[in-house]
């Protein structure tokens, strides 16, 4: 069940299943494995008078009179006035009708939506209905926010998703027991299910950490096996140790730590080797995993090769660049760090790319 395209839940047919493959599920597996983005937390409802703006929240009430539609420019709105029995509150919706056949006079429902201000008066605006039993059924607990893609909303996709799970083949755990005791972790077949729906956010904390054990544990795993498949691969670039690199080492104004030097030196013997280098450093922010890079691009610039260095965002890797020229015009090192952003210009892009291309950067 769990390998057969997504079109084959009840519901979902060809064109909703195009819409499910722009958000890369396109098995059943896919879609068990499409974790939520984010919760919405269904509170208990709260009195009107203690409302504010921007707030998101559950009232419940009686409504003061039925619906009315009015029409401003091309929009619908359609108003309604709810009392909790001391303060009262305008309810408003655009563009939807059909909510006067539903709202009446003297029906008791809960609303839940943001509040805004306008015209000086506190108004819910878009809220959605339930009626006590259906808001008493989810209160208290988490329902899950997926991302979304036009004519896929979220609604559609927990229905799939719960379809999902109550079809799904139970995976056999690969854990040992005494590791998911050692550490704590959900047994799989749970913490895909409270991934999905959880009851409470303990429930979801406990589901959470197996799902990010598994992941880290299956990316060592693949790490290991490329290890594995490349350990006697040659390599065509074998570096010489540079002895401006070590000049450069040598007037840091401070001293490496004792796993900086190790993973350093680690770093010079594959690049000496003749073997192909495969290395991931880890460390906390600030242990200065930053150095240990630029000393091995160095080494590389000064054996006539280049080398890159990647940052997740712009304001980064615009520091990375500014520190790395200061360090390098401090240190009389002769090798010309490029900048390269996603926001620079075809031009600015053009330039840098045909400087490295003459090797004049590193």
């Amino acid at each position: 069940m769990n390998q057969e395209p997504v079109t084959s839940l009840k519901g979902i047919g060809e064109k909703t299943g195009k819409l499910f493959e722009k958000l890369g599920v396109f098995t059943v597996q896919d879609l068990l494995e499409y974790y939520p983005r984010g919760y919405e937390t269904y509170e208990k409802p709260v009195l009107v008078g203690s409302l504010k703006q921007d707030m998101t929240a559950a009232v419940e009430g009686v409504l003061m009179k039925d619906a009315e539609v009015r029409r401003f420019s091309h929009i619908q709105v359609t108003l309604a006035f709810l009392s909790d029995g001391k303060d009262k509150l305008q309810l408003t919706w655009y563009n939807m009708p059909f909510l006067r056949t539903t709202l009446k006079a003297g029906c008791r429902f809960v609303f839940r939506g943001r509040i805004v201000k306008k015209s000086g008066r506190l108004t819910m605006e878009q809220p959605e209905i339930f009626s006590l039993d259906s808001y008493g059924q989810i209160m208290e607990s988490m329902q899950p926010i997926y991302g979304q893609t036009k004519g896929l909303g979220n609604k559609a996709i927990v229905r799939a998703v719960s379809q999902a799970m109550e079809n799904r083949r139970m995976e056999r755990e690969y854990l040992p027991s005494d590791i998911r005791i050692r550490n704590e972790l959900a047994e799989y077949n749970f913490a895909l299910e409270h991934i999905h729906f959880p009851s409470n956010r303990q429930e979801f904390l406990f589901a959470r950490k197996r799902m990010v054990f598994d992941e880290f544990f299956f990316f060592l795993l693949a790490v290991r096996r490329l290890k594995e498949r490349r350990s006697d691969k040659r390599s065509q670039f074998v570096m010489k140790l540079s002895s401006q690199v070590q000049a450069l080492k040598d007037s840091l104004p401070y001293e490496l730590t004792g796993a900086q030097e190790r993973a350093l030196q680690e770093i010079y013997s594959d690049l000496s080797g003749g073997l192909v280098m495969n290395r991931l450093i880890q460390g906390d922010v600030g242990s200065g995993k930053t150095i240990i890079a630029v000393l091995a691009l160095l080494q590389a610039a000064y054996n006539g090769y280049q080398g890159a260095l990647m940052a997740p965002t712009e304001v980064l890797a615009k520091q990375h660049f500014e520190s790395i020229c200061s360090l390098f015009e401090e240190n009389g090192i002769d090798k010309q760090p490029i900048l390269i952003t996603g926001s620079m210009t075809a031009k600015e892009k053009r330039l840098a790319y045909e400087k490295i291309a003459s090797h004049e950067a590193i």
